[in-house]
């Protein structure tokens, strides 16, 4: 795919220069980035303060980004990984811009009423024919990975985060299950949204971005405090997300529906038409401001005494193994959360992903035949009184 849009921005380059007048014949104002604040666009200001939240949150906080970095084998390659990311991620703006601004001047005497098509039509005119179904092939494969990541990490955030919290008994195959689930429910979002979408008065690259702007910043908050405040809490955490998707269920009706409109009233439209750069600095401060003040209200010190008196009651549990009582003391020294699953068997399995660095000792077979009639009994009582 990069090699082919080379080529592309390499011919288109060669045609502009072939005409009278070349690249002159733009105006001046497409070579500058730092425009003014009340740019519709591009204002300095959405850059100085709404992308870098956004920016960060996708390459820090990203479930599809995170994921891909956690399948490193070592922190080193993840690290390797990402350099390599940002400097793919400076490609774009020659090969798919430079390419856009010479097909302004190519068709600068046509009518075209989508700029969406400009690339397309480019590739078309200037490429041989063995060579489009190269780039058409190769940029239908980056489509279908990007859907795959997507979809993989949505099905994993909605079983590991979700489900398997409320059922904590589910087996794989029911993992498995309400994860295929979850992605055909999430593709018909998908399919369903496309009118939205295509009523966007900017597009679907500015729809994209609003919904970036409303999603990331507030998860960025969480993450940026949590690293370098040592006094944020849990409750402050999640009153920044709360806050966050109580801005996104009020702005994006109101954009989705007022954006380019008169219909709505001043105030709305006003509103609707705000930069999506603006609305991620918005979104933001706003959270930002509602993490501090939880964090103040109910501070990590209380959140922490309150988990160590969880843990206490939890080891009064006299079904749990001594390795699941050895990492209950390791949370409960360093301040983790560590939740135990009652299996149907009787047994106990952790659920925060833990592992203990102690060998457990086997029993001898003299030791499992003394025990078992009483493991049996234990196991058969417990069971008795779940089921009541």
């Amino acid at each position: 795919l990069i090699i082919g849009v080379l080529i592309l921005s390499i011919m288109a380059v060669v045609k502009v220069g072939k005409q009278p007048e070349g690249f002159e014949s733009l105006d001046p104002s497409v070579w500058t980035l730092w425009l003014p604040a009340s740019d519709a666009t591009y204002p300095w200001t959405g850059y100085l303060f709404g992308f870098p939240p956004m920016a960060m949150w996708y390459w820090c906080c990203d479930q599809v980004i995170v994921q891909r970095a956690l399948t490193a084998e070592s922190l080193l390659e993840a690290q390797q990984g990402s350099v390599l990311c940002g400097f793919l991620k400076a490609i774009p703006p020659f090969l798919f811009v430079f390419p856009g601004l010479c097909g302004r001047i190519l068709f600068q005497n046509e009518v075209i009423t989508e700029t969406s098509t400009v690339y397309a039509r480019l590739i078309t005119l200037l490429l041989p024919k063995g060579l489009v179904g190269l780039i058409v092939a190769a940029m239908l494969a980056a489509l279908m990975s990007s859907l795959a990541a997507v979809f993989n990490s949505s099905s994993s955030i909605l079983t590991l985060d979700f489900y398997s919290h409320i059922r904590k008994n589910a087996t794989q195959w029911e993992l498995v299950l309400v994860g295929r689930i979850g992605t055909a429910v999430l593709m018909l979002c998908g399919l369903a949204s496309i009118p939205l979408v295509s009523s966007e008065s900017g597009g679907l690259w500015v729809y994209i971005q609003t919904l970036q702007a409303l999603l990331g910043p507030c998860a960025f908050a969480v993450f940026a405090f949590g690293l370098f405040w040592k006094r944020a809490s849990e409750t402050g955490a999640v009153a920044a997300f709360a806050t966050g998707l109580l801005i996104l269920a009020f702005y994006l009706p109101v954009h989705t529906v007022c954006a380019g409109k008169t219909v709505c009233g001043g105030f709305l439209t006003t509103l609707a038409d705000i930069n999506y750069m603006h609305i991620g600095a918005i979104s933001f401060g706003i959270s930002s401001f509602v993490l501090i003040i939880g964090s103040l209200i109910v501070p990590r010190a209380k959140e922490v005494e309150r988990r160590k008196k969880a843990v206490t009651q939890e080891l009064e549990n006299p079904l749990l193994g001594a390795e699941e009582v050895e990492m209950l003391e390791m949370s409960k020294q360093t301040d983790q959360p560590c939740e135990v699953a009652v299996e149907e068997n009787g047994t106990t399995t952790p659920q925060n992903g833990h592992t203990s660095d102690v060998a457990v000792e086997e029993p001898s077979p003299e030791k499992h035949a003394d025990s078992s009639a009483t493991e049996d009994a234990s196991t058969l009582d417990f069971q008795q009184t779940r089921r009541q």
